[in-house]
């Protein structure tokens, strides 16, 4: 990623920046791609009610990209506001994605990022497109799989193992992820190796030195998740994050105890709630 191009240009009152490797081209509208006169419908996929986010495929000079683009909405008029003195989202997203990938985690690639103003200073709108990540699937998806299954028992016990260690080499880096919640991970499986690629990226950040409230806060993420994940899981998990990450200013025992404690208690109010 940090040796990728982008170029800038302007295209409907947009200005995107365009990945070098992606044909300028293929492009008509900044939210609309239609190669050689041919492209997929574009297909809603589950998000937030302030982003929107459409998968398509399309075909340029007999090659099909299959792409993600990711719309951003302002949540509020305070947040239109806030948003005129800072980076968009989606600047924030493209920028993370760069900055994992200088650190040897995987993030989707950005094919182009489109922002939107009006008089010339003013930010109404901003887009991030992806290509989509082959061959993979959500982890939690994955991990549902493996756990309805005696045979893939000990599959499912390297999936856990292999997720600790890459959260533990991300929280080594010094990186926090906004939301590390097993729906922002994909994965992707080769001769029973996993390979981990992080969803949305535009809260995460790196740090001189992470603090301990954010290590607690995406240690909890990932264990909101209840189905397939035993306690023996998540004890497995926890060793292998501390064996790849050396720099924990807390000490192991508390650790654990900290993050168990407070995942218990989002649990049941998350099962208060559904009740």
């Amino acid at each position: 990623m940090a040796d990728v191009c982008y170029n800038k240009t302007k295209m409907y009152g947009w200005t995107v920046l365009l990945h070098s490797g992606f044909p300028a081209e293929a492009f008509v509208k900044p939210t609309g791609l239609v190669p050689d006169g041919k492209r997929s419908e574009s297909v809603a996929v589950n998000s937030s009610c302030y982003a929107g986010v459409f998968k398509s495929e399309v075909v340029f000079k007999n090659k099909v990209y299959s792409l993600f683009l990711k719309i951003f909405f302002y949540r509020s008029a305070k947040d239109f506001f806030l948003h005129q003195f800072r980076p968009s989202r989606a600047v924030r997203a493209f920028k993370a994605a760069a900055m994992l990938s200088a650190n040897g985690i995987n993030a989707p690639v950005s094919i182009a990022l489109g922002a939107k103003k009006i008089l010339g200073t003013i930010k109404t709108g901003s887009f991030l497109i992806t290509s989509e990540v082959a061959d993979s699937r959500l982890f939690y998806e994955l991990l549902d799989e493996l756990a309805n299954s005696e045979s893939t028992v000990n599959e499912k016990r390297k999936l856990v193992i292999a997720l600790g260690e890459m959260v533990g080499k991300m929280h080594y880096a010094g990186i926090f992820h906004g939301d590390l919640r097993l729906g922002n991970i994909l994965v992707q499986q080769s001769q029973a190796q996993y390979k981990f690629t992080l969803l949305d990226n535009e809260r995460t950040r790196k740090f001189t030195t992470l603090p301990g409230r954010l290590r607690v806060k995406n240690l909890v993420q990932v264990g909101m998740y209840e189905n397939g994940l035993t306690r023996t899981d998540r004890m497995r998990f926890f060793a292998a994050y501390l064996r790849n990450c050396k720099n924990c200013e807390i000490p192991s025992e508390e650790l654990v105890k900290r993050v168990w404690k407070k995942t218990q208690k989002r649990l049941e109010k998350k099962r208060f709630k559904t009740v």
